[in-house]
């Protein structure tokens, strides 16, 4: 084992240090908006009256939505690199970019791809329609006591207006961290005593010696490249002839009806596929299954312009709509009249709209 206690100390503040290297700010947004309990479309919105809202301003109270929007011109210094949005409203978020869903802000997604090579003067408009939510949980699961209030009233503001930024995303940087993480993870759940193990510590413990954050910016870059050429061996090994290939692909699990009204499941869809299309286009290999034709039925009717961009990645084979329910139904308390006529509602709506025919209905005669 190569990692002892000594090497594992140094590892892990330069690992940490890399994320503070994805991302250099440019210049903020500065936002106006308004708040509004009305499910408003796009174009409604953006007839509506908005205020400056800056960084600080308090807004969210219970089922609230808040529409924001700003513009900004990219400066000289985006010259040539990538360059990306980091909303924040506060909460979650669908974002448009010059009229178009980009991304979503999320607890896992914080920043909006607008180019892989960015050219100075280039405007871009921004519109954010954010959901302040409906209060925390105290109690997930488990009895509560008498004296515990599961789902307490919120206040008048739940969230607050953060610094929206546009800036430079370093792919090189995040690449090598998902590369060190990787690596790190795996050694974790192997054999410490193994030769796989002391393979990577090698790897791990260079990775210290080859990335030096003190450079200046271009010079640090280099390390990083050279950093990940020298890991690509220890990531391109694989198992014996005998293992079994595993396939892994994309998925929500989104209810349909949850802890918020049905108009809060189409736009938490909306915001969903919107970042599934934008992982698409990063990733042309990245697949993503989704099942429950209702939430298709949703997407169709709330984003349209989403939806056809859906059918399209459907054609292209990135995309997989499975499952054949109409909705994830809850079978202890359905019937088997009521869960027949899902299963076919379901496939007639997958084949008529994507030419897929769901063999999840093995339980009906073929001739349904």
């Amino acid at each position: 084992m190569v990692l002892n206690l000594e090497w594992r100390h140094r590892f892990l503040p330069w690992r940490d240090e890399l994320p503070g290297h994805f991302y250099r700010p440019l210049g903020s947004v500065a936002l106006e908006g308004f708040v509004t309990t009305d499910q408003l479309t796009p174009d409604e919105a953006q007839k509506q009256s908005f205020i400056p809202m800056p960084p600080g301003t308090p807004w969210g109270s219970k089922w609230q939505y808040g529409w924001f929007r700003g513009a900004f011109e990219l400066p000289l210094e985006a010259a040539g690199e990538r360059i990306v949005l980091a909303p924040n409203p506060g909460v979650e978020s669908i974002i448009f970019v010059n009229g178009v869903a980009a991304g979503a802000r999320d607890r896992q997604h914080s920043e909006i791809t607008l180019a892989a090579s960015g050219i100075p003067g280039t405007r871009y408009e921004i519109l954010m329609e954010s959901y302040a939510g409906h209060g925390p949980r105290v109690s997930h699961a488990g009895p509560p006591p008498p004296d515990r209030e599961t789902v307490p009233e919120p206040g008048p503001a739940q969230t607050a207006v953060g610094d929206t930024t546009y800036g430079i995303w370093q792919e090189e940087v995040y690449q090598l961290w998902l590369d060190v993480q990787t690596l790190f993870q795996l050694r974790e759940a192997l054999d410490q005593d193994s030769l796989r193990v002391a393979e990577i510590d090698r790897g791990l413990r260079d990775f210290t010696l080859i990335v030096d954050f003190e450079l200046p910016r271009e010079q640090m870059l280099a390390t990083v490249r050279t950093c990940r050429e020298h890991l690509a061996p220890l990531l391109a090994c694989v198992n014996g002839s005998t293992t079994p290939v595993m396939f892994a692909f994309g998925h929500s699990h989104i209810d349909v009806a949850w802890l918020w009204p049905l108009a809060e499941t189409e736009r938490k869809m909306g915001r969903t596929m919107a970042t599934q299309l934008a992982l698409m286009a990063e990733y042309p290999e990245y697949k993503f299954l989704q099942s429950q034709p209702h939430l298709y039925w949703m997407l169709q009717q709330r984003y349209p312009d989403i939806y056809a961009r859906v059918k399209e990645v459907v054609k292209a084979g990135q995309f997989i709509p499975e499952g054949g329910a109409w909705v994830e139904p809850d079978t202890n308390i359905t019937g088997g009249e009521s869960l027949v006529r899902q299963f076919i509602h379901g496939k007639r709506f997958f084949s008529e709209e994507f030419g897929v025919d769901c063999e999840t209905l093995w339980l009906l005669p073929r001739s349904e």
